[in-house]
């Protein structure tokens, strides 16, 4: 039925939104571990090859304390020098701790939860667009 295909999909989603998250949580950790290295001193950017600071990286990522996105440090070489601060740091911890409650928030939901999430959102918006559209609950 409909409502069994819809269901089996919102499980789908559920699962890449989850991966998604994760995703992302790996890379802001990545991310705020390397701004923490240079802020430390333990990531010497100045003065250096390329290649000097990759295998920098290299080890660190052997530590697991950062990892590479695409098969390359790329992300993290081309952040402006701006980022490199304890503020920016910061920022990207909290932003961290927002997508781990999300990513909680996400794992506690159950499939059906999702889809009623979905269509009272959409009613709500349905009605704000069009004052004409109503629900009878």
């Amino acid at each position: 039925s409909y409502f069994s295909i819809r269901l089996e999909y919102y499980e789908k989603r559920k699962i890449c939104l989850i991966e998604q998250i994760e995703e992302e949580l790996k890379y802001l950790a990545s991310l705020s571990h390397f701004i923490h290295c240079i802020i430390k001193g333990e990531v010497i950017i100045s003065d250096k090859s390329k290649k000097q600071i990759i295998e920098q990286l290299e080890r660190i990522e052997k530590e697991g304390g950062i990892c590479k996105k695409d098969g390359s440090f790329n992300y993290l070489l081309k952040i402006p020098i701006y980022s490199i601060s304890k503020e920016k740091k910061e920022d990207i911890l909290r932003e961290k701790k927002i997508k781990e409650e999300s990513l909680n928030y996400l794992r506690e939901q159950k499939k059906e939860t999702l889809w009623e999430s979905d269509l009272k959102e959409f009613y709500g918006s349905a009605k704000k667009e069009n004052n004409q559209f109503f629900i009878y609950s």
